[in-house]
Protein backbone atom coordinates (compact mmCIF):
# COMPACT_ATOMS: atom_id res chain seq x y z
CA UNK A 1 0.00 0.00 0.00
CA UNK A 2 2.77 2.66 0.53
CA UNK A 3 4.63 1.80 -2.82
CA UNK A 4 1.00 2.51 -4.37
CA UNK A 5 0.22 5.87 -2.70
CA UNK A 6 3.85 6.88 -2.99
CA UNK A 7 2.86 5.99 -7.23
CA UNK A 8 -0.10 8.39 -6.26
CA UNK A 9 1.85 11.28 -4.77
CA UNK A 10 4.50 11.00 -8.19
CA UNK A 11 1.34 11.26 -10.17
CA UNK A 12 -0.16 14.02 -9.12
CA UNK A 13 2.56 16.18 -8.48
CA UNK A 14 3.70 15.34 -12.20
CA UNK A 15 -0.01 15.69 -13.34
CA UNK A 16 0.08 19.64 -11.72
CA UNK A 17 3.61 19.97 -13.10
CA UNK A 18 2.58 19.15 -16.30
CA UNK A 19 -0.40 21.32 -16.57
CA UNK A 20 1.66 24.61 -15.13
CA UNK A 21 4.13 23.68 -18.15
CA UNK A 22 1.51 23.29 -20.69
CA UNK A 23 0.36 26.56 -19.65
CA UNK A 24 4.03 28.28 -21.57
CA UNK A 25 1.76 27.89 -24.72
CA UNK A 26 -0.34 30.37 -23.86
CA UNK A 27 2.81 32.66 -23.10
CA UNK A 28 4.38 32.16 -26.39
CA UNK A 29 1.42 33.83 -28.31
CA UNK A 30 1.83 37.52 -28.47
CA UNK A 31 -0.60 38.86 -26.09
CA UNK A 32 -1.73 38.09 -22.50
CA UNK A 33 -4.22 36.09 -20.94
CA UNK A 34 -6.25 39.54 -19.77
CA UNK A 35 -5.47 41.21 -23.24
CA UNK A 36 -7.20 38.09 -25.41
CA UNK A 37 -10.32 38.80 -22.84
CA UNK A 38 -10.48 42.04 -23.09
CA UNK A 39 -11.10 41.33 -26.86
CA UNK A 40 -13.80 39.53 -25.81
CA UNK A 41 -16.41 42.59 -25.26
CA UNK A 42 -18.24 42.86 -28.40
CA UNK A 43 -20.79 40.17 -27.54
CA UNK A 44 -21.55 37.25 -25.42
CA UNK A 45 -21.16 34.53 -28.14
CA UNK A 46 -18.20 36.31 -29.21
CA UNK A 47 -16.79 36.02 -25.16
CA UNK A 48 -17.80 32.30 -25.06
CA UNK A 49 -15.56 31.51 -28.55
CA UNK A 50 -12.61 33.56 -26.78
CA UNK A 51 -13.12 31.85 -23.10
CA UNK A 52 -12.84 28.57 -25.02
CA UNK A 53 -10.03 29.40 -27.26
CA UNK A 54 -8.00 31.02 -23.97
CA UNK A 55 -8.78 28.02 -22.05
CA UNK A 56 -7.51 25.91 -24.68
CA UNK A 57 -4.14 27.27 -24.52
CA UNK A 58 -3.82 27.86 -20.59
CA UNK A 59 -5.44 24.08 -20.24
CA UNK A 60 -6.97 26.01 -16.75
CA UNK A 61 -10.78 27.03 -16.62
CA UNK A 62 -9.72 28.44 -13.08
CA UNK A 63 -7.12 30.70 -14.00
CA UNK A 64 -9.55 32.08 -17.13
CA UNK A 65 -12.43 32.16 -14.49
CA UNK A 66 -10.23 34.17 -11.86
CA UNK A 67 -9.33 36.47 -14.40
CA UNK A 68 -12.41 37.69 -15.67
CA UNK A 69 -13.42 38.03 -12.14
CA UNK A 70 -10.57 40.74 -11.78
CA UNK A 71 -11.73 41.84 -15.29
CA UNK A 72 -15.28 42.81 -14.07
CA UNK A 73 -13.92 44.18 -10.40
CA UNK A 74 -12.05 46.51 -12.41
CA UNK A 75 -14.93 47.41 -14.63
CA UNK A 76 -12.84 46.46 -17.74
CA UNK A 77 -15.57 43.66 -18.44
CA UNK A 78 -19.05 44.13 -19.07
CA UNK A 79 -21.19 41.12 -16.84
CA UNK A 80 -23.14 39.36 -19.60
CA UNK A 81 -19.66 39.42 -21.25
CA UNK A 82 -17.69 37.99 -18.22
CA UNK A 83 -20.44 35.22 -18.09
CA UNK A 84 -19.97 33.81 -21.81
CA UNK A 85 -16.12 33.89 -21.26
CA UNK A 86 -17.41 31.43 -18.26
CA UNK A 87 -19.26 29.26 -20.38
CA UNK A 88 -16.50 29.04 -23.22
CA UNK A 89 -13.76 28.14 -20.72
CA UNK A 90 -15.65 25.31 -19.52
CA UNK A 91 -15.60 23.56 -22.89
CA UNK A 92 -12.16 24.93 -23.46
CA UNK A 93 -11.13 22.91 -20.46
CA UNK A 94 -12.42 19.77 -22.47
CA UNK A 95 -9.59 19.95 -24.58
CA UNK A 96 -7.21 18.55 -22.47
CA UNK A 97 -9.14 16.02 -21.22
CA UNK A 98 -9.67 14.62 -25.01
CA UNK A 99 -5.96 14.45 -25.42
CA UNK A 100 -5.49 12.20 -22.42
CA UNK A 101 -8.00 10.40 -23.87
CA UNK A 102 -5.83 8.83 -26.89
CA UNK A 103 -3.31 6.78 -26.11
CA UNK A 104 -0.40 8.29 -26.78
CA UNK A 105 1.34 7.04 -22.93
CA UNK A 106 3.84 5.10 -25.02
CA UNK A 107 5.32 8.64 -26.52
CA UNK A 108 5.28 10.21 -23.05
CA UNK A 109 8.85 10.31 -22.48
CA UNK A 110 10.06 10.74 -25.61
CA UNK A 111 7.79 14.18 -25.60
CA UNK A 112 8.98 15.26 -22.05
CA UNK A 113 12.61 14.33 -22.81
CA UNK A 114 12.64 16.46 -26.06
CA UNK A 115 10.66 19.62 -25.01
CA UNK A 116 13.07 19.64 -21.88
CA UNK A 117 16.14 19.34 -23.98
CA UNK A 118 15.10 21.86 -26.31
CA UNK A 119 14.09 24.31 -23.21
CA UNK A 120 17.58 24.03 -21.85
CA UNK A 121 19.14 25.58 -25.44
CA UNK A 122 16.22 27.88 -26.82
CA UNK A 123 14.89 31.14 -25.42
CA UNK A 124 12.41 33.74 -25.77
CA UNK A 125 8.91 32.17 -27.13
CA UNK A 126 10.48 29.01 -28.87
CA UNK A 127 12.04 27.93 -25.25
CA UNK A 128 7.82 28.84 -24.10
CA UNK A 129 6.73 26.10 -26.81
CA UNK A 130 9.36 23.76 -25.53
CA UNK A 131 8.47 23.96 -22.41
CA UNK A 132 4.45 23.01 -23.12
CA UNK A 133 6.08 20.09 -25.05
CA UNK A 134 7.62 19.29 -21.80
CA UNK A 135 4.63 19.76 -20.41
CA UNK A 136 2.12 17.79 -22.19
CA UNK A 137 4.85 14.69 -21.87
CA UNK A 138 4.51 15.20 -18.27
CA UNK A 139 0.54 14.83 -18.52
CA UNK A 140 0.95 11.52 -20.64
CA UNK A 141 3.35 10.54 -17.91
CA UNK A 142 0.96 11.20 -14.86
CA UNK A 143 -1.50 9.24 -16.93
CA UNK A 144 0.80 6.05 -16.29
CA UNK A 145 1.70 6.48 -12.83
CA UNK A 146 -1.80 7.04 -12.03
CA UNK A 147 -2.85 3.71 -13.42
CA UNK A 148 -0.10 2.13 -11.69
CA UNK A 149 -0.85 3.45 -8.49
CA UNK A 150 -4.23 2.78 -8.84
CA UNK A 151 -4.23 -1.07 -9.34
CA UNK A 152 -2.73 -1.80 -6.46
CA UNK A 153 -5.10 0.56 -4.22
CA UNK A 154 -8.28 -0.57 -6.29
CA UNK A 155 -7.00 -4.33 -4.81
CA UNK A 156 -7.06 -3.11 -1.04
CA UNK A 157 -10.90 -4.31 0.46
CA UNK A 158 -10.88 -0.73 2.00
CA UNK A 159 -10.61 0.70 -1.65
CA UNK A 160 -12.96 -0.86 -3.49
CA UNK A 161 -15.41 -0.29 -0.51
CA UNK A 162 -15.03 3.21 -0.46
CA UNK A 163 -15.40 3.47 -4.47
CA UNK A 164 -18.74 1.10 -4.41
CA UNK A 165 -20.33 3.47 -1.17
CA UNK A 166 -19.42 6.38 -3.09
CA UNK A 167 -20.91 5.45 -6.84
CA UNK A 168 -23.49 2.94 -5.44
CA UNK A 169 -25.88 6.30 -6.48
CA UNK A 170 -25.62 8.77 -8.77
CA UNK A 171 -26.46 11.71 -6.60
CA UNK A 172 -23.82 9.85 -3.71
CA UNK A 173 -21.20 9.80 -7.26
CA UNK A 174 -22.46 13.37 -8.20
CA UNK A 175 -21.63 14.92 -4.59
CA UNK A 176 -18.34 12.80 -4.06
CA UNK A 177 -17.40 14.65 -6.96
CA UNK A 178 -17.94 17.55 -6.25
CA UNK A 179 -15.59 17.26 -2.91
CA UNK A 180 -13.10 15.55 -4.63
CA UNK A 181 -12.22 18.34 -7.14
CA UNK A 182 -13.34 21.24 -4.50
CA UNK A 183 -10.33 19.78 -2.37
CA UNK A 184 -7.57 19.01 -5.18
CA UNK A 185 -8.83 22.43 -6.88
CA UNK A 186 -8.44 20.76 -10.55
CA UNK A 187 -11.64 19.16 -12.47
CA UNK A 188 -8.70 18.29 -15.39
CA UNK A 189 -7.26 15.56 -12.81
CA UNK A 190 -10.09 14.12 -11.53
CA UNK A 191 -11.66 13.58 -14.63
CA UNK A 192 -8.38 12.09 -15.60
CA UNK A 193 -8.17 9.68 -12.58
CA UNK A 194 -11.81 8.94 -13.46
CA UNK A 195 -11.07 7.99 -17.02
CA UNK A 196 -8.37 5.89 -15.36
CA UNK A 197 -11.22 4.10 -12.92
CA UNK A 198 -13.43 3.49 -15.55
CA UNK A 199 -11.29 2.00 -17.77
CA UNK A 200 -10.23 -0.49 -15.26
CA UNK A 201 -13.50 -1.47 -14.73
CA UNK A 202 -14.39 -0.03 -11.49
CA UNK A 203 -18.00 1.55 -11.67
CA UNK A 204 -20.02 1.48 -14.80
CA UNK A 205 -20.35 4.74 -17.29
CA UNK A 206 -23.46 6.52 -15.74
CA UNK A 207 -21.36 6.41 -12.36
CA UNK A 208 -18.15 7.83 -13.76
CA UNK A 209 -20.74 10.72 -15.51
CA UNK A 210 -22.03 11.34 -12.19
CA UNK A 211 -18.64 11.91 -10.79
CA UNK A 212 -17.69 14.23 -14.01
CA UNK A 213 -20.79 16.44 -13.84
CA UNK A 214 -19.37 16.67 -9.77
CA UNK A 215 -16.29 17.64 -10.62
CA UNK A 216 -17.84 20.86 -13.10
CA UNK A 217 -19.38 21.96 -9.76
CA UNK A 218 -16.18 21.49 -7.20
CA UNK A 219 -14.42 23.55 -9.83
CA UNK A 220 -16.13 26.46 -8.54
CA UNK A 221 -14.52 26.53 -5.18
CA UNK A 222 -11.55 28.34 -6.49
CA UNK A 223 -13.53 30.66 -7.63
CA UNK A 224 -15.76 31.79 -5.23
CA UNK A 225 -13.14 31.64 -2.50
CA UNK A 226 -11.83 34.28 -4.04
CA UNK A 227 -14.44 36.35 -5.00
CA UNK A 228 -14.81 36.97 -1.45
CA UNK A 229 -11.93 39.18 -1.51
CA UNK A 230 -13.32 40.76 -4.93
CA UNK A 231 -15.87 43.41 -5.64
CA UNK A 232 -19.44 43.00 -5.36
CA UNK A 233 -19.30 42.58 -9.50
CA UNK A 234 -16.41 40.12 -9.26
CA UNK A 235 -18.86 38.19 -6.83
CA UNK A 236 -21.54 38.06 -9.08
CA UNK A 237 -19.15 36.06 -11.62
CA UNK A 238 -18.33 34.02 -9.51
CA UNK A 239 -22.38 32.82 -8.22
CA UNK A 240 -23.32 32.84 -11.83
CA UNK A 241 -19.81 30.28 -12.34
CA UNK A 242 -21.54 28.13 -9.72
CA UNK A 243 -24.95 28.84 -11.18
CA UNK A 244 -24.36 27.91 -14.62
CA UNK A 245 -22.03 24.38 -13.82
CA UNK A 246 -24.96 23.74 -10.79
CA UNK A 247 -27.80 24.16 -13.25
CA UNK A 248 -26.53 21.95 -15.55
CA UNK A 249 -25.88 19.27 -13.69
CA UNK A 250 -28.98 19.33 -12.58
CA UNK A 251 -30.36 19.14 -15.63
CA UNK A 252 -28.07 16.08 -16.73
CA UNK A 253 -28.49 14.13 -13.86
CA UNK A 254 -32.04 13.20 -13.78
CA UNK A 255 -31.26 12.12 -18.03
CA UNK A 256 -28.10 10.18 -17.15
CA UNK A 257 -28.88 6.49 -17.89
CA UNK A 258 -30.15 7.72 -21.73
CA UNK A 259 -27.02 10.43 -21.72
CA UNK A 260 -24.92 7.24 -20.89
CA UNK A 261 -26.11 5.34 -23.58
CA UNK A 262 -25.53 7.81 -25.87
CA UNK A 263 -22.10 8.38 -24.99
CA UNK A 264 -21.63 4.66 -25.19
CA UNK A 265 -21.82 5.13 -28.83
CA UNK A 266 -19.03 7.82 -29.24
CA UNK A 267 -16.04 5.96 -28.20
CA UNK A 268 -14.84 2.19 -27.45
CA UNK A 269 -13.01 2.76 -24.36
CA UNK A 270 -14.67 3.41 -21.16
CA UNK A 271 -11.79 6.46 -21.09
CA UNK A 272 -13.04 8.32 -24.31
CA UNK A 273 -16.40 7.49 -23.28
CA UNK A 274 -15.82 9.80 -20.16
CA UNK A 275 -13.84 12.17 -22.30
CA UNK A 276 -16.50 13.03 -24.85
CA UNK A 277 -19.55 12.85 -21.91
CA UNK A 278 -17.32 15.50 -20.61
CA UNK A 279 -17.17 17.11 -23.74
CA UNK A 280 -20.96 17.07 -24.17
CA UNK A 281 -21.96 18.17 -21.11
CA UNK A 282 -20.28 21.18 -21.42
CA UNK A 283 -20.40 22.01 -24.92
CA UNK A 284 -24.38 21.24 -24.54
CA UNK A 285 -24.93 23.53 -21.21
CA UNK A 286 -23.08 26.17 -22.59
CA UNK A 287 -25.37 26.60 -25.98
CA UNK A 288 -28.56 25.96 -23.69
CA UNK A 289 -27.09 28.42 -21.67
CA UNK A 290 -26.12 30.86 -24.26
CA UNK A 291 -29.31 32.65 -24.74
CA UNK A 292 -30.03 33.50 -21.20
CA UNK A 293 -26.74 35.53 -20.34
CA UNK A 294 -28.11 38.72 -21.10
CA UNK A 295 -31.15 38.17 -18.54
CA UNK A 296 -28.97 36.08 -15.43
CA UNK A 297 -26.64 38.78 -15.92
CA UNK A 298 -29.33 41.64 -15.14
CA UNK A 299 -30.98 39.53 -12.64
CA UNK A 300 -27.23 39.50 -11.13
CA UNK A 301 -26.96 43.01 -11.07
Amino acid sequence: MGAALCWLAVSLFTFFLGLRLTGNLSLAAPARLERLLLRATATPTRALLVGLVVTALVHSSSAVTLATVALVSAGLLPLQNALGVVLGSNVGTCTTVQFLAFDFTRFAFPLAGMGAAAAAVLRGRWRRLALGLTGFGLLLSALALLSRALTPLAALPFFSRLLTHWTDTAPRAFFAGVLATGLIQSSTIFTAAVMTLADQGFFALPQAIALVLGGNVGTCADTLVAAIWSSRAGRRVALAHLALNLGGAVIFLPCLDPFATLVSLTGLSPARQVANAHLLFNLITALIALPFVRPLARRLE
